[in-house]
């Protein structure tokens, strides 16, 4: 399953994109280029759907007061199939299946058109950001969580289940490092299931190991940085910067997860591309980025390493993407 990826040429009018976080709602209002030209943002709601339609329905009377766009592309995380949200575990309150698309057109007045946010990230990479010229490619967004996204011949491809590309939940067991003095705990996934990628990079999987191990009496700056609040991605930064031990160890092991999970998707796959963006990987910057694609390439053994660049476009990606589904070409 596919759908082919705009170019950008005959595009009319202005569209609307919504992108569902597990922190914050963003809402951008997009050009016939590709440009987002007004941005709304909000904090996610924790007490679910409905609450989270809401939202969005304000946020979009805002960049849209008189009503003039009548559709709207909605990105967010988790498993996305033709029946709605299957699964969305970074997103509290989401804890079963949810037809969310008939919810957020009633409280919108609009019609919503549903899909992953990696996937729309993925659309606007392929269309004017670092993917832009690719063929094939694989795109990872860092955050949160971990999402995936895959364009092989330039269309999106999601599968009869939603699951293409959604590298956060495949299996990376037994990574451990030699020279680790801490003893860290089993990294479970948000989704219940041990040692999937997203258990050892997502934001919220740090934490969770993070705050088990600080448990067990491991002293960390993490714990001075943070206290009881959410640990930002300022705050593994400024741990990481005082060569913090426990940051260290955690952030290693997630970096050798990553490695391993996009040499193995790339010798499956063969993709020229792989696209690494999302909030905490933009935050951890071109030299973390460095060291997963070092680590890649002395893993593949059997063929040249793909290449590994950021995001081209930033924390509009998914947005300016679910935007960019909704544009129709004209003839």
């Amino acid at each position: 399953m596919g759908s082919r990826l705009p170019r950008g040429r005959g595009i009319t009018s202005l569209s609307l994109g919504v992108d569902i976080g597990g922190t914050k709602v963003l809402a951008v209002l997009v050009d016939a280029e590709g440009v987002v030209t007004d941005r709304a943002l909000a904090k996610t709601q924790r007490s679910g759907p409905q609450s989270v339609a809401d939202d969005v329905a304000r946020l979009l009377a805002k960049l849209d007061p008189q009503h003039q766009i009548s559709s709207v592309g909605v990105g967010m995380p988790g498993v996305i199939s033709a029946a709605g949200v299957q699964l969305a575990v970074n997103l509290q309150g989401w804890d079963t299946p949810v037809d969310f698309v008939p919810l957020l057109s009633k409280a919108t007045a609009r019609k919503v058109t549903l899909a992953n946010d990696v996937s729309m990230a993925a659309v606007a990479e392929h269309r004017v950001g670092s993917a832009r010229g690719t063929q094939d490619a694989l795109h990872i967004a860092v955050g949160t969580g971990v999402g995936g996204a895959l364009v092989l011949d330039s269309k999106l491809r999601t599968g009869e289940r939603g699951l293409a590309g959604e590298i956060g939940h495949t299996a990376v067991p037994n990574v451990r490092l030699p020279h680790a003095s801490i003893r860290l705990p089993r990294p479970v996934c948000a989704c219940g299931a041990a040692e999937h990628l997203e258990a050892y990079l997502g934001r919220a999987a740090l934490e969770r190991r993070a705050r088990q191990a600080m448990g067990r009496g491991v002293a960390s700056a993490l714990s001075d940085l943070a206290g009881d609040s959410r640990m930002t991605s300022s705050v593994w930064l400024d741990a990481l910067d005082t060569g913090d031990a426990l940051a260290t160890l955690l952030l290693d092991e997630a970096t050798q997860a990553l490695a391993v999970a996009i040499t193995s998707a790339v010798t499956l796959l063969d993709v020229e591309l792989v696209v690494v963006g999302g909030g905490f990987a933009s935050r951890l910057g071109g030299a973390w980025r460095n060291r997963v694609a070092a680590m890649h390439a002395e893993m593949m053994s059997i063929a040249n390493p793909s290449k590994i660049k950021g995001s081209g476009i930033g924390d509009n990606a998914a947005a300016l993407g679910a935007a960019l589904q909704t544009q129709t070409p004209s003839n």
